[in-house]
């Protein structure tokens, strides 16, 4: 039955599983693209330490949930790199990194540009 569908074209088997062919070739284009920005070049203007950092004690003043270290760091990320995939369980703070995120480039006159697949921060 499988195969069957594989070989009609009405699916597509991806490593053990079978996917609709819509789906595979979204999320296959959305590999490659995303493989593509991981190794561009770095971001010609990163925002210097000292400045980041001031940013980031501001930030919190008038967020409901002030940022962990860790989540500083994945802020620190946004502006070195190109491209960042923020990922995590259910109320694990990914919203209050993306709030952090475009706070801090915004303020330093950058656009950033947020893909979600699903949830609060979309």
């Amino acid at each position: 039955m499988e195969e069957a569908a594989v070989a009609s074209g009405g699916a597509v088997r991806l490593a053990d599983a079978l996917h609709p062919p819509g789906t595979a070739h979204m999320e296959g284009e959305c590999a490659l693209r995303l493989a593509r920005l991981a190794n561009a070049s770095p971001v010609m203007r990163v925002t210097p330490p000292a400045q980041l950092d001031a940013l980031l004690e501001a930030n919190g003043d008038d967020q409901p949930f002030p940022l962990t270290e860790m989540q500083r760091e994945a802020v620190r990320m946004a502006h070195r790199h190109r491209l960042m995939v923020l990922a995590g369980y259910a109320e694990s703070g990914k919203t209050t990194v993306l709030r952090g995120v475009c706070d801090t480039l915004e303020a330093v006159g950058r656009a950033p540009l947020i893909v979600t697949l699903s949830g609060c921060a979309a």
